[in-house]
């Protein structure tokens, strides 16, 4: 996963003690579903909220080693009407609707691309969706 800008930037004065900036992580975290790499700046790309798609909530279990994965599965959908476009990446968000930049946290690139069909679900099993700092 690629960290955006802007957590970036926050991260490293929250560390390196610039001008007294902390980073107070958010309360809550949301998964997105998107058809193109929306970028560290956030360039969109997400699914549409229609169809029966929207974002989720996500949790992660304690880091180790260097890493983060998803505890608990993350279902979409099922989608409803029609089949979603072609999934090729995710993105974690600070907040379950919007696209203002200062809530978009990062995004990665799947292994593999979907398409979900009409009456069928997407899911990261537990464990799926890691996030790594090398």
């Amino acid at each position: 996963m690629s960290f955006s800008d802007i957590l970036e930037n926050k991260v490293l004065d929250h560390i390196f003690h610039k001008g007294g900036n902390t980073y107070t992580p958010a309360t809550n975290l949301y998964v997105s579903l998107h058809v193109s790499d929306p970028g560290e700046a956030y360039s969109s790309g997400e699914l549409p909220v229609s169809n029966g798609y929207a974002r989720q909530a996500i949790t992660f279990a304690a880091a180790n080693n260097g890493a983060k994965a998803n505890y608990g599965d993350v279902t979409f959908g099922p989608a409803s009407g029609s089949a979603w476009a072609a999934v090729t990446h995710f993105g974690i968000w600070s907040t379950s609707a919007g696209t203002v930049p200062v809530n978009f946290l990062g995004s990665g690139a799947l292994s593999v691309s979907r398409t979900v069909a009409d009456g069928d679900s997407a899911e990261f099993a537990s464990g799926a969706l890691s996030i790594t700092l090398t």
